[in-house]
């Protein structure tokens, strides 16, 4: 009696350790599979949100090579400033700012809350 008792005792343990590594497994699986989607999304909003940067500055190195124009003069820098404020600080662009900063930048008067 003693030896079917150590049996099964032996049994159930490799059941529940066989149960326990097959649910670690789907677990991780499960896990790994959510932040390749988080990753895909947010990269997504990345290449979205930084094409509005992009479209803001005319007058990169970059493109001074290939459409060479006039230097900016201060007060177009001062506008550029203001519309690149207005893309970090809008539309959640600076994610990882409060609402409370965000709603500080549009009361200095940036350009804030336009998107786009």
């Amino acid at each position: 009696m003693l030896v079917a008792s150590t049996a099964t005792d032996w049994a159930t343990v490799a059941v529940t350790a066989f149960l326990g590594v097959v649910t670690i497994f789907v677990g991780l699986s499960i896990h790994l599979k959510r932040r390749q989607e988080i990753a895909t999304v947010v990269t997504q909003r990345r290449y979205e949100a930084y094409s509005v940067l992009w479209a803001l500055i005319p007058y990169s190195p970059e493109l001074q090579e290939l459409q060479p124009k006039q230097r900016l003069k201060p007060e177009d820098r001062g506008d550029l400033f203001d519309k690149m404020t207005g893309w970090y600080y809008g539309c959640g662009r600076g994610m990882m700012l409060g609402e409370d900063t965000r709603g500080g930048a549009r009361s200095r008067g940036s350009s804030a809350g336009s998107c786009g």
